[in-house]
């Protein structure tokens, strides 16, 4: 959170997972995405309210794709997975850091899909957007 107040500051961090020798430490676009609600002035609870606002933004882009490739059925399957996975409910029932990682995991699956399927006509550019999001969120 501190690091996230000095990006809201103004001030550019250089501090990740390649400066700390192969550490489990986020990069900078981690604290970019975690000082947003301080630039907005709201408190530290607005991260948290931030990670669920992408994660229900995310499993709406998922439940629009899934409704309209298997259908209705499919995506009920889909959700009904999810809400009882281990690890959504590991990372976001402890509120020990904000993690935005399902967010992105699920636009990049997305992304994957439209590549490799016969559904879309410009495959380059998923491809092209899904490698520069996976980039972003490791």
């Amino acid at each position: 959170m501190e690091r996230a107040k000095q990006v809201a500051e103004g001030s550019l961090i250089f501090f990740g997972p390649e400066l700390v020798g192969g550490g489990n430490l986020p990069g900078g676009f981690y604290y970019y995405l975690l000082s947003i609600p301080y630039l907005l002035g709201l408190d530290w609870s607005a991260c948290w309210r931030m990670m669920i606002i992408l994660l229900s933004m995310g499993i709406g882009l998922a439940w629009t794709f899934i409704v309209s490739i298997f259908g209705y059925f499919g995506a009920v399957i889909f959700i009904s997975l999810v809400f009882n996975s281990a690890a959504l409910l590991l990372v976001e029932g402890l509120f020990l850091n904000p993690s935005f990682l399902p967010f992105f995991t699920i636009l990049s699956i997305i992304g994957l899909c439209l590549t490799f399927s016969k559904i879309s006509v410009s495959k380059n550019r998923y491809w092209i957007a899904t490698c520069l999001l996976l980039g972003l969120t490791m």
